[in-house]
């Protein structure tokens, strides 16, 4: 009985959690319309750098694959950030593609689990944010969260505690 219960929670869980990785596949294929700001060239992949049209005072950047063509999409309050924080964010962003982290739907999948299920900082967010530190620093990237981070999200402030 117990065991029928903990299948059936975690198949729902499983559902839920690719349902709403479709709904964010759609909805940031609708964000890559935008303007192309720059083009970065990594050793096996062209990086294009989007900021997108849509008008929000929350800040935006997240990094995608769209038609094997790899993305990084920003809004102008990511634009708006001293140099060295908005760079700090878009290594990071750069770093989820470099790292190969869009190329796995497996890691994407469990990266959402552990989000949402657990307290820990997602091992792909740890990955991105050490690459992002080696191109810039950990205080351009702290304060780039620190900034961002204006709802007080609990993965984001752990994630700025662990710098």
């Amino acid at each position: 009985m117990l065991k029928s219960m903990i299948i059936g929670t975690v198949t729902g869980l499983v559902i839920f959690v690719l349902g709403m990785c479709l709904l964010v596949a759609q909805t940031k294929r609708n964000l890559v319309q935008g303007d192309t700001v720059g083009v970065i060239s990594l050793s096996n992949k062209e990086v294009k750098v989007i900021k997108t049209t849509l008008v929000t005072d929350i800040p935006l950047a997240f990094s995608t694959k769209v038609k094997g063509e790899y993305y990084v999409v920003i809004n102008q309050v990511i634009l708006d950030l001293p140099v060295r924080q908005s760079m700090a964010i878009l290594f990071h962003e750069v770093g989820h593609i470099q790292l190969g982290h869009l190329d796995s739907n497996i890691s994407l999948a469990v990266n959402n689990i552990q989000r949402h299920a657990t307290d820990t900082i997602p091992r792909i967010e740890k990955e991105a944010d050490t690459f992002a530190i080696l191109l810039t620093s950990a205080k351009d990237l702290k304060e780039a969260l620190a900034s961002i981070n204006i709802d007080n999200d609990k993965e984001v402030t752990s994630r700025i505690n662990s710098l």
